[in-house]
């Protein structure tokens, strides 16, 4: 069994990025802000969606002394100052013009909203929308394809057990030896 990822007692940063006028862009959590700042960098906007990254002009980070305790902050921050690319807790939703989700847009949303972030699939359909089969087919699909990598199993608010991953950049998967999951349904997921 893989163990859970990332430590919960870890010290984990809150950071905020800022436009030249002082408008809050987003807000995060990472326990590398170098990496995750490099990674906010070299990503790609989601369908159609404007590219926040060249407006960041400064930053502020600040260290919490558990992951828990950054969680809980983070959460907060969005809902009292209101970020303006941060979907999650803030109100808003990714929108598709369609009435069906684009599957091909799951892994690319899964990776601009959590980043290094573990997630489960319930925490895509709860956190970003998207319908439960949709997450499950394709979230299965994704797996086996090393983009959506096992990271641990622990247990969710319900008291159920849950796998987490974390979404692979397509040109970092590995050719071949990427860690199988057993198949899962949304229930575990």
């Amino acid at each position: 069994m893989l163990e859970p990822w990332p430590d919960p007692n870890q010290r984990t940063a809150i950071y905020r990025f800022y436009a030249a006028d002082d408008e809050l862009l987003y807000v995060g959590i990472t326990n590398d802000p170098l990496r995750r700042f490099g990674a906010h960098s070299r990503q790609e906007p989601v369908d159609g969606a404007e590219h926040w990254w060249p407006l960041v002009e400064r930053w502020d980070v600040r260290w919490m002394e558990t992951r828990t305790l950054a969680v809980a902050a983070e959460s907060e921050a969005i809902k009292e100052e209101r970020p303006r690319y941060n979907y999650t807790h803030n109100g808003r939703q990714f929108r598709f013009p369609t009435p069906r989700f684009p599957a091909t847009q799951l892994h690319p949303l899964t990776l601009a909203h959590f980043g290094d972030r573990p997630f489960s699939f319930w925490d895509l359909v709860d956190e970003l929308g998207i319908p439960k089969g949709t997450v499950t087919a394709f979230g299965n699909r994704l797996r086996a394809q090393g983009l959506f990598r096992p990271v641990g199993r622990w247990r969710a608010a319900n008291n159920r057990m849950r796998n987490y991953y974390v979404a692979v950049p397509a040109d970092q998967v590995q050719e071949a030896g990427h860690t199988e999951a057993p198949s899962s349904a949304c229930d575990g997921g």
